[in-house]
């Protein structure tokens, strides 16, 4: 089955937006197997945009519509790549593009 890009946004992307006008921190996470369509999912394409486009573009446009002298917004992203216990900063403007950091696997004892 094939879920459009504007459906996976409207059964997800927009109660995180929700979340995050309510006052709560909003993440969201695409984890699978490689090819699995998470890129896809995120990003889209020009024609499709996927669920992070769709979020930026009716977070701004939520803020410009509530837009008031007695109230401030804060946004701030990361946008990172888990692979093999490593740690990637997709934003990074260094040179290698890429700022790679151990990450220490922990295991919940539950």
């Amino acid at each position: 089955n094939f879920a459009s890009q504007e459906k996976v946004y409207n059964d997800f992307g927009s109660s995180v937006l929700k979340g995050a006008f309510t006052g709560y921190n909003a993440c969201v996470l695409a984890y699978g197997q490689t090819g699995a369509g998470k890129t896809y999912t995120m990003m889209g394409t020009q024609e499709e945009p996927g669920v992070i486009p769709r979020l930026c573009e009716a977070l701004f446009d939520e803020i410009a519509r509530m837009q008031s002298p007695d109230v401030s917004y804060r946004t701030s992203v990361s946008f990172l790549e888990i692979y093999n216990e490593h740690i990637g900063d997709l934003l990074s403007t260094s040179s290698s593009k890429k700022v790679e950091h151990t990450l220490k696997v922990r295991e919940h004892p539950v």
